[in-house]
């Protein structure tokens, strides 16, 4: 598995080794019988390679292609796994299906200081679907996990967009990723933990 040496561990660990985010990823695909994942920002394809040991199809993308060519390189041998070379709102208004039941999404695309976000949420709402939304990187109250994008993304940020995706009626979690970030979690019903 290749990941550059000169990378500061911070930025290059996987969010899916994260024990936490991984546990509650795998609660919500039993809970909601989730077989397709959808991530978008696939940096080196690590999160990719562990999502697709739980998942019977992911689909990922990456717009910088030096990136995408390392993650090409992690997933070589995962047969399901699609991984392409592409902005993250282009790449789901391709690959997901209007209506598509059984789905799950990691929303964690940036790049140059571009936050797709609100475009990402606005192509789910376009596929009138319900699915479980991850989003990495949203704000908590704990200020060692407020990276740049914490500090933006809130739910007064995303509000809208989630209420045409789910309108009033949505749950929403939060898991404060160990030492690094945390992730915003939203879905249609609560569920028994």
């Amino acid at each position: 598995m290749y990941s550059p040496s000169n990378c500061d561990p911070t930025y290059c660990r996987p969010a899916y080794s994260d024990e936490c985010l991984l546990e509650e990823t795998l609660r919500l695909r039993d809970a909601f019988q989730i077989v397709t994942f959808f991530e978008t920002g696939s940096y080196y394809g690590l999160s990719t390679r562990i999502l697709a040991e739980h998942f019977e199809k992911v689909y990922s993308c990456e717009a910088n292609r030096d990136y995408w060519k390392i993650a090409k390189q992690n997933n070589q041998n995962k047969k399901n796994v699609v991984l392409k070379l592409q902005n993250s709102s282009e790449f789901l208004r391709a690959n997901v299906k209007e209506g598509q039941q059984h789905v799950g999404f990691f929303l964690d695309a940036h790049c140059d200081g571009k936050w797709p976000l609100l475009q990402e949420l606005e192509v789910i709402a376009e596929k009138k679907i319900q699915p479980v939304i991850m989003i990495h990187d949203f704000f908590s109250n704990k200020p060692h996990l407020l990276s740049n994008a914490a500090k933006k993304i809130t739910m007064q940020y995303v509000s809208n967009a989630i209420e045409s995706i789910y309108g009033l009626k949505f749950s929403f979690s939060q898991i404060d990723m160990s030492k690094f970030s945390s992730t915003g979690i939203f879905h249609t019903k609560a569920i028994k933990k």
